[in-house]
């Protein structure tokens, strides 16, 4: 589930929860001059399986901004909505065409389009926002 930059296993997100999991992630890419915000709203855990899907979008969204959006800043939103979590990456960095994720997904880059088919199987769905010079916004939500 881990990248080779990650501390975080999934028993150590079953252990800290998502929320601890979320911050120690978004605190690598404050170390790389990106600001970062989070903002967690649910009053209990989740199963592993909802946290593990919202965790490894975060981590495939900030990889994708670390390595494309030169953005500034980077905000993680989670909240309850209903029967589903909701989770929404924003950044502000130069955006691109999403129906490049979907070339990219075809071409053999699996990053985002793998974790979008994860979170589908699940009963979930993600959405990207984005356009040239706009920024860009990962919304994935997953059934609680």
């Amino acid at each position: 589930m881990a990248d080779k930059n990650s501390t975080i296993t999934l028993s150590n997100l079953e252990a800290e929860g998502l929320s601890s999991a979320l911050a120690d992630l978004l605190a690598r890419y404050s170390g790389r001059g990106i600001a970062t915000s989070l903002q967690v709203d649910l009053d209990e855990r989740l199963p592993i399986r909802a946290e593990s899907l919202l965790y490894r979008t975060a981590q495939e969204a900030l990889r994708n901004v670390a390595n494309h959006a030169a953005a500034h800043h980077v905000d993680i939103r989670v909240e309850r909505r209903g029967g589903a979590v909701v989770m929404e990456v924003r950044d502000d960095g130069r955006g691109f065409d999403p129906s490049a994720v979907r070339a990219a997904g075809a071409a053999g880059h699996v990053g985002l389009q793998g974790v979008m088919d994860l979170v589908s199987e699940s009963g979930g769905t993600v959405e990207v926002r984005s356009g040239v010079g706009k920024g860009t916004a990962v919304i994935v939500e997953v059934p609680a």
